[in-house]
């Protein structure tokens, strides 16, 4: 179900990158943690998918974060309105860490963070 869910929506922004003559997102780097896996996109997007089944997608240009829970039941808000919500902040507050981290050693040393 999940998997077909996927299929789905990958398919579908296919066909609205190639109906505006645009490039597929790639991924630009990516590290292992301890709780998730964190992927650079080249659309300057930042995914996590944390081994819980959860998700959080940030978008820092329109500065949004989509959170998808273990149901595959997905929101949408802005950053600052992420915080009010425990689930998101506490995965906001994780990513957070990790990616300053990730600047703070240029990217090429993993986070060592253990939380």
């Amino acid at each position: 179900q999940k998997q077909d869910q996927l299929e789905r929506e990958a398919e579908a922004e296919i066909r609205m990158y190639d109906s505006k003559g645009l490039d597929l997102p790639y991924v630009k780097k990516w590290v292992r943690t301890r709780h998730a896996i964190f992927f650079r996109l080249s659309n300057r997007k930042v995914q996590v998918a944390f081994f819980d089944g959860t998700y959080i997608l940030l978008s820092a240009m329109q500065r949004l974060v989509t959170y998808i829970d273990k149901d595959d039941k997905s929101i949408t808000v802005p950053v600052d309105e992420a915080q009010s919500n425990p689930k998101i902040e506490t995965r906001l507050r994780y990513t957070k860490e990790v990616l300053n981290q990730l600047t703070q050693h240029g990217g090429t040393k993993g986070p060592t963070t253990k939380t």
